[in-house]
């Protein structure tokens, strides 16, 4: 009672303006209310006065905060909006009313406010938007229930103009709840900043405070407020606000490159490791900066600082409104300000309570004899007070994991050019990596973020992904929040009939395990037809379940193949993109990089690793069987994956003494899908763990070829590995390797057999001499048309093989790797092909009559089958295929029925453009021989006879390749050009 009473006092009476006469009054109150109305504006102007005194509680002053936030950025030049959302509860019970008694402050603001259907829905809907900041209000259970929401949004980050305050509202007295709060903890576990105001003007004050230094951080921040601060009510002076704040210089804090607030596709390992690493420091550094923990009370505070032989004794370190009892018990014994400098007595008020400001803490500690923390509850302040554990900083993986081969998230995540698609939990988050969606949220927050979003941006509609499973676990909540908000988003939800994620357990949907019925539940909550918040719901069973079903006999094995036709395939990688499926793999040739689908292996591209412990006979009773890779212990890699190898966490694990088999097959990431000529640098990967080990170490192999040969499937891969390596562990492991993947001779001889092969590797064009290269190119010009041709094509490269050689004397052994190795040449040689080689109708009959896919699909099937090819155009099934091989002799000339289509004049135009451009690369050659461009110049030629290798494919894909090829030309005969003036004699007027 004595404390209540204490603090109904201190509302009426602190604001220390009462007037002497009043103090005669036997009417405290009148002289309160006569002392309030002389508060400079009137009482309807407190919400929008930047200056002087005006009574106000605390329920007024959060109502105030963004209103005051909003001001303070128009004073700066800064284009603000607000958005608020929250859900009502004790102590937070009134703010929603609060803030509609000032609604035509806020709308003229660009302030807008929504209310939450719950706390988890409102904390989503206050997703970043540039230049808006967010306030979201819950009390205890609502932070609780939001948990997850606020995490991944915190994780993700806030904008440099916008910024993020929670208000956590906790009824300490638990009046109006079932459990008493403590919202900084839960608050500490989702990595949120937070302060504790302790009166009305430091709810103004920090929660200022608070945006900007989630501005600065990239961190939602939390402001706990409980009800002793929010139903006080006093005299705010405006004019001694401490709104101004001070960002560390770089001295102080680094900011990493890219800052620290919200960015586009970032993934959740950098995230976790930019929170610990950067965003938590960056929150301590502010705090020190602006001295947001100072000392109010005793030896420190203020001018008693200065007084001779005053020392610290007892360092007293409370915060938010118990700081305000710790002074309020040290009045109540007779202890004001100058007893306690005369005692050594200080109190120290913390406003941060996490992440502590250690570094002013320690100061404050320092020459004290004892510390007393005082603080409700549980200990937060305390625990702060021993050393932090050192920052996790984890690596991001290289390969990130992508849909599976077939799987239905590759149609029913395309959205229509130019739209924007959101995400949440759920295979069809790996879409963050394909640029497919732009922002992601906690499993059952999927669309809600656009309820706040929306209201700041010009977009007029969005897109959002939900599963099957996580419709009916919550999305429903979400799809619910959206209908209430009248917002314009669809809903598209995948019913793929298992919660793949998790491995591809059977949805419990219950009523809504169909289709129909998610339609009619959809329908009954709100949702439309067309404008509004619709719905598509994309039916198609998951690829991986009805592989696993098919192995078990449970479903019919699928009777159609598919098939890539190596000679017929341009490398255009258009099956990548229309598909996105990464069972298409490239496929090196003579002819360059090439396609071929991958059959009979669950493709999903993320880093796997398994720790197997192998023992003799009963050792296994002696040893500790807890699989666990420590570091520098392994004894033998078998490395199916370089990449994965080569991440951090497995190569700390590799010592030198370890023994490495390497896979040599190239899994190329699901990235593949989208750039067609991605490098896969095995030889570099290799190299770094013979840096590691020693040559003699690490030994290599095509495990998946092997595996086919040996096995008749590449699936037993990883089997042929280990029986191979196991012999490679020798006495380390002890087993046989034909217990594992075969017999010693088939598996680990073959092995031994293949490491000279596979440390060279397979010969491409790239390796061929450059007389191989020709030689190989004139045997088909002459299968393509005759001997003419093989004639036209060796005559050209000739030419330009001898103008580079004579370029190669004049530079009289310049270090240049491209004259060296004779890069004009060998590009002349594969480009000039291309253009004279163009696979038209004629050409395609031929290579598909060839026998070559026949010959390729019987290695992998048994019995008889037939073959069904598509063709584009379509119409070209029609036409009998050896009628058009046979007219092959009619090419390019007056009877040639497709002499003028679209695409054979195309072909004309590339190749006149390529001949002429070779008469220019040997013009500017001989040129600037005897000059410094000549080197420049040759670049600058291997560039431009290039240029043919960007066209690839049929059609509307060729025609793309060849308009961004002519751009390139375009520039590269500029720079061309630019060179000839400068190298090209000005012959003088006469």
């Amino acid at each position: 009672m004595r404390r209540a009473v204490g603090r109904r006092l201190a509302v009426l009476i602190n604001a220390k303006s009462i007037p002497a006469r009043a103090a005669s009054t036997s009417n405290i109150l009148d002289a309160a209310l006569q002392a309030s109305s002389q508060a400079d504006g009137a009482q309807e102007d407190k919400f929008v006065a930047s200056r002087g005194r005006h009574y106000m509680s605390g329920m007024e002053a959060i109502a105030k905060l963004p209103i005051l936030m909003r001001d303070l950025d128009r004073a700066r030049g800064l284009n603000t909006g607000g958005f608020i959302s929250g859900y009502r509860g004790s102590p937070l019970g009134g703010y929603d009313q609060a803030l509609r008694r000032v609604a035509g402050h806020l709308r003229s603001r660009r302030i807008e406010v929504v209310e939450g259907i719950n706390e988890e829905i409102a904390a989503t809907s206050d997703r970043e938007v540039e230049g808006v900041f967010g306030i979201w209000y819950g009390k205890g259970p609502g932070v609780d229930r939001s948990g997850d929401a606020i995490k991944h949004a915190n994780m993700a980050g806030s904008s440099g103009k916008g910024g993020v305050l929670c208000l956590a509202g906790d009824d300490h007295a638990c009046k109006s709840s079932t459990l008493p709060h403590q919202s900084e903890l839960n608050l500490r576990d989702m990595n949120v900043p937070t302060l504790v105001p302790g009166d009305v003007q430091e709810l103004l004050e920090l929660g200022v405070v608070g945006l900007e230094l989630s501005r600065y951080s990239g961190c939602w921040v939390g402001m706990k407020v409980t009800s002793y601060s929010i139903d006080s009510s006093c005299t705010v002076d405006l004019d001694k606000l401490q709104l101004q704040v001070c960002l560390p210089t770089e001295e102080e804090f680094a900011m990493p490159e890219g800052g620290l607030n919200m960015r586009g596709g970032d993934d959740w390992n950098s995230q976790e490791m930019r929170m610990y690493k950067y965003k938590l420091p960056a929150v301590r550094a502010f705090a020190r900066k602006n001295r947001l923990d100072k000392v109010v009370f005793g030896v420190g505070a203020g001018e008693q600082e200065q007084r001779e032989g005053a020392r610290r004794r007892l360092g007293i370190v409370s915060a938010g409104t118990t700081c305000h009892d710790v002074l309020e018990c040290l009045e109540m014994i007779g202890i004001g300000n100058k007893d306690a400098v005369e005692l050594g007595i200080s109190v120290y008020k913390v406003a941060l309570v996490w992440p502590l400001d250690e570094e002013s803490l320690v100061e404050f500690a320092r020459g004290c004899e004892e510390i007393l923390v005082v603080e409700e509850k549980r200990a937060l302040l305390e625990l702060q007070a021993t050393p932090p554990p050192s920052p996790h900083t984890p690596h991001a993986p290289p390969r990130a994991p992508y849909f599976c081969a077939g799987c239905p998230h590759n149609s029913s995540t395309v959205v229509p050019a130019g739209s924007m698609a959101l995400g949440g939990i759920g295979c069809h988050t790996l879409a963050l990596f394909m640029g497919r969606i732009q922002q992601f949220t906690q499993m059952g927050g999927e669309g809600a973020t656009w309820i706040g979003t929306s209201k700041f941006v010009k977009t007029g509609h969005v897109f959002v992904n939900v599963g099957d499973g996580t419709y009916v676990h919550s999305a429903i909540l979400s799809i619910r929040a959206c209908v209430a908000a009248n917002i314009n988003i669809t809903f598209k939800i995948l019913h793929n009939g298992a919660v793949a994620m998790t491995g591809g357990q059977a949805n419990d949907t219950g009523a809504f395990s169909h289709p129909p019925a998610m339609a009619r539940q959809l329908r009954a909550e709100g949702v439309k037809e067309v404008s509004g918040v619709t719905a598509i719901i994309y039916d198609q069973e998951c690829a991986t379940e009805k592989r696993r079903k098919r192995k078990r006999s449970k479903v019919k094995e699928q009777e159609q193949r598919v098939y890539i036709h190596e000679e017929v395939c341009e490398g255009c990688g258009d099956c990548g993109v229309q598909s996105n499926c990464v069972a298409i793999v490239p496929k090196e040739t003579a002819l360059g990089r090439k396609r071929k689908d991958q059959i009979g292996l669950s493709q999903k591209n993320g880093s796997v690793v398994s720790v197997v412990k192998m023992f003799k006979g009963d050792e296994r009773k002696d040893k500790n069987t807890f699989s666990c890779a420590r570091p520098a212990q392994v004894d033998l890699v078998i490395s199916m994956d370089v990449v994965t190898t080569l991440l951090p966490h497995n190569l700390e694990c590799i010592g030198e003494s370890t023994q490495i088999v390497c896979n040599l097959n190239k899994t190329m990431p699901g990235a593949f899908t989208r750039d067609r000529d991605l490098h896969f640098p095995m030889e570099e990967m290799l190299m770094k763990l013979e840096e590691r080990v020693g040559s003699d170490r690490v030994h290599r192999c095509d495990m998946h070829r092997l595996s086919e040969e040996v096995l008749g499937d590449a699936v037993f891969a990883n089997v042929v590995c280990l029986g191979g390596g196991s012999g490679r562990g020798k006495e380390l492991l002890g087993v046989q390797a034909g217990k594992a993947g075969g017999t010693r001779r088939g598996v680990g001889g073959e092995l031994e057999e293949e490491e000279e092969g596979g440390r060279v590797g397979g010969r491409t064009a790239l390796e061929m001499s450059l007389d191989e290269t020709v030689e190989d190119r004139s045997r088909r010009l002459r299968s393509y048309q005759d001997e003419a041709l093989a004639n036209k094509y060796q005559e050209g490269v000739r030419e330009v093989r001898r103008r580079e050689e004579e370029l190669l004397g004049w530079l009289n052994g310049e270090e240049d790797v491209d004259v060296k190795v004779q890069k004009l040449s060998n590009t002349m040689a594969r480009s000039y092909y291309k253009v004279l080689a163009i696979k038209d109708e004629f050409e395609v009959a031929r290579l598909l009559l060839d026998g070559s896919l026949q010959r390729e699909i019987s290695k992998g099937m048994e019995g008889e089958y037939s073959l069904s090819f598509h063709l584009a155009p379509p119409a070209l099934n029609w036409f009998s295929k050896r009628l058009l091989r046979s007219m092959s002799f009619l090419r390019n000339t007056v009877l040639d029925p497709f002499r003028l289509s679209a695409d054979r004049k195309l072909n004309f135009k590339l190749l006149a453009h390529f001949e002429d451009d070779v008469a220019l690369v040997l013009r500017v050659l001989s040129a600037a021989r005897n000059t410094s461009w000549a080197l420049p110049a040759y670049k600058l030629s291997v560039e431009l006879l290039e240029i043919p290798n960007m066209i690839r494919g049929y059609g509307h894909v060729r025609e793309e390749g060849a308009a961004k090829a002519a751009e390139r030309r375009s520039e590269l005969l500029a720079r061309i050009d630019s060179i000839m003036e400068r190298v090209t004699p000005v012959t003088p007027e006469k």
